[in-house]
């Protein structure tokens, strides 16, 4: 009687340790979906916040360029209408602001341009690295 109650000890245990050892697995296999998720949705924010921004640069080239229009419009009509170097010279000497402003414009364009590159670069690392990462969960 003796013999039979610790065999069936050492069965419940061995059941047990078999039970553990599938949860282990379960709970790994959860946890890993759980952090593809999150990772999914760190890359979904990080895709908006930049097509946000790209809206917004979008938005502000619109009015560069029609206020840039605008501006043609209001400025003296040169002799011919084709703008060579020497009209563009005197326009500038006339009115040196006119450089400094389409200096700043550039120069502020220029930024913007690249924070707008090294903002896509870092998206598009992301999902490379996300990709790669589901890949090795995958084949684990």
């Amino acid at each position: 009687p003796q013999g039979s109650s610790v065999a069936q000890v050492e069965t419940v245990l061995q059941q047990l340790e078999e039970a553990h050892v599938q949860l282990e697995e379960l709970f790994h296999q959860r946890k890993l979906r759980l952090d593809v998720f999150l990772q999914l949705r760190i890359l979904q924010q990080c895709t908006l916040e930049v097509t946000g921004e790209m809206d917004a640069w979008k938005q502000d080239l619109q009015k560069q360029a029609q206020d840039f229009s605008a501006e043609k419009l209001a400025a003296p009509r040169l002799a011919d209408g084709n703008p060579d170097k020497l009209a563009l010279n005197r326009m500038v000497e006339a009115n040196p602001e006119v450089l400094t402003l389409a200096q700043q414009r550039i120069h502020r364009h220029m930024e913007r341009r690249l924070a707008m590159n090294n903002m896509i670069y870092e998206v598009i690392q992301q999902s490379h690295d996300l990709q790669q990462y589901i890949s090795e969960v995958q084949a684990s």
